[in-house]
C-alpha cells in the first residue's frame, strides 16, 4: 500500500506549494512549485527520515539550487546562492545527516567545489581544481567523488583532501584523447568505491588506499553513467550509448543485459528491496531483476530526471521537461513516489 503524504503549503523561495494529485495505478503525485511549475527537478535522495533531497532548476532563474520534501509533503528551499554558470552535479548523505553536494562551473569563470550542508544548516565550501561529478558517501564519514577529466578525489571526515590520478595510460587504450571522464560513483557492498569512466568504458575500483583497478566493458561504445549497489551483492550501471543496463560483481566480471524494451538512453539507477533495482530512461521508467529481466512502463514525451529508493521500499522519481510517465500529471517541477508491489502487478497485467 502506498504510504499517504498530506501536502501543505510552504513559504520559502521558490515553494510556494504542492499539490498532491490521485493518479492511477497506485502513484502519488506531487507538484512542487506553484509559482514555477516549469522548474526542472533532479538527481533526488532519501534520508532515513523520509525527507526526499533533490535538486532543482527553475527556468526563470537558470539557477540550480537545493530543495527538500519532507514526510508530511512540505516543501522547502535551502537559502543557498549560485550563479547562472554554475550547476550541481550530484547530492549525497554522510553518517551524520549532513547533506554534500558537488557544484561545477559550466565555463570556468567560477569556482569549481564540494559544499557541505550540517544538519543545523551551515555551509562549508572545499575548493577545487577540477570539475566535480558524482558524489558518494562512505561510512567511516568521507566523501568520494568524481573529477574529469581523471580523478577520483575523497575528502575526509576531519576535511583533508585528497585526489588519486588515473593512470595516462588508460586514456590512451581507450582512445579518449586524454580524457578518462570518471562519472558516476558508489559505495559497494565490498566496502570499496566504485565509478564508471565514460570516455574509455570501464568501470574502475577504488580502494581506501587509493589504489585502483579497471575493468573494462566488452564494447567500446558503451557510455557508461549513472552507477549503484544492487541488494544481490553486485554493483549495476547505466550504458547511455548502448542502451544497456550493466552488472558488475565484485570480482570484475561484467554482464550487460539488453532488451527491446530498454528504448531511450538509461541514465540513473537506484537498488530496490525485491532483489530488483529501478532506472531512468528518457520519457520511461524501468525495473530490472537481479536475473536480468527488464521491464519499462511509460510513454515518450519527457525526462525522468532522477531516481531513488527509501527504507520503506518506496520509488521516488523526479520529473523535468515534460510528461515523462503515463502514471504522472502533465505538470513539470514534480515528484511521484509508488510502492514496487504495485507497479509491479500493473506491468504483469500488460
Amino acid at each position: 500500500m502506498i504510504r499517504s503524504l498530506a501536502c501543505s503549503t510552504a513559504a520559502l523561495a521558490l515553494a510556494v506549494g504542492c499539490t498532491q494529485t490521485t493518479v492511477p495505478q497506485r502513484v502519488e503525485f506531487y507538484r512542487l512549485f506553484s509559482t514555477y511549475p516549469s522548474a526542472w527537478v533532479k538527481k533526488p535522495i532519501v534520508d532515513p527520515r523520509g525527507v526526499v533531497w533533490f535538486v532543482v532548476n527553475a527556468p526563470n532563474s537558470t539557477n540550480d539550487t537545493i530543495g527538500r520534501m519532507s514526510p508530511d509533503g512540505a516543501v522547502s528551499i535551502e537559502p543557498l546562492r549560485f550563479d547562472f554558470k554554475e550547476v550541481i552535479n550530484g547530492l549525497a548523505r554522510s553518517p551524520d545527516g549532513s547533506i554534500w553536494f558537488t557544484v561545477a562551473s559550466i565555463d570556468g569563470s567560477k569556482e569549481n567545489r564540494v559544499e557541505r550542508l550540517s544538519p543545523s544548516g551551515a555551509i562549508k565550501i572545499f575548493p577545487l581544481p577540477r570539475w566535480p561529478g558524482g558524489i558518494a558517501a562512505a561510512p567511516d564519514g568521507s566523501i568520494w567523488f568524481t573529477q574529469v577529466p581523471d580523478r577520483i578525489a575523497r575528502i575526509t571526515s576531519a576535511g583533508k583532501f585528497m585526489a588519486y590520478e588515473m593512470p595516462r595510460a588508460w586514456s590512451v587504450a581507450g582512445r579518449a584523447r586524454g580524457r578518462i571522464a570518471p562519472t558516476g560513483i558508489a559505495l559497494g557492498p565490498d566496502g570499496n568505491m566504485w565509478a564508471t569512466l565514460s570516455s574509455i568504458n570501464a568501470i574502475v575500483r577504488i580502494e581506501s588506499s587509493g589504489r585502483m583497478t579497471k575493468f573494462d566493458l566488452p564494447r567500446l561504445k558503451s557510455g557508461p553513467g549513472a552507477i549503484a549497489a544492487g541488494p544481490d551483492g553486485n554493483l549495476w550501471f547505466t550504458e547511455g550509448i548502448a542502451n544497456r543496463i550493466g552488472r558488475i560483481t565484485p570480482g570484475g566480471k561484467i554482464t550487460e543485459f539488453a532488451s527491446p524494451k530498454l528504448v531511450d538512453t538509461p541514465h540513473d539507477i537506484a537498488g530496490g528491496r525485491e532483489n530488483d533495482l529501478w532506472f531512468c530512461e528518457i520519457g520511461f521508467v524501468g525495473r530490472i531483476t537481479a536475473a536480468g529481466v527488464i521491464s519499462v512502463h511509460g510513454g515518450p514525451g519527457g525526462t525522468c530526471g532522477g531516481i531513488a529508493t527509501d527504507a520503506a521500499g518506496n520509488v521516488w522519481l523526479t520529473q523535468t521537461l515534460g510528461q515523462p510517465y503515463s502514471f504522472s500529471g502533465p505538470e513539470l517541477g514534480a515528484i511521484a513516489t509508488f510502492m514496487p508491489s504495485d507497479w509491479i502487478s500493473q506491468v504483469e497485467r500488460h
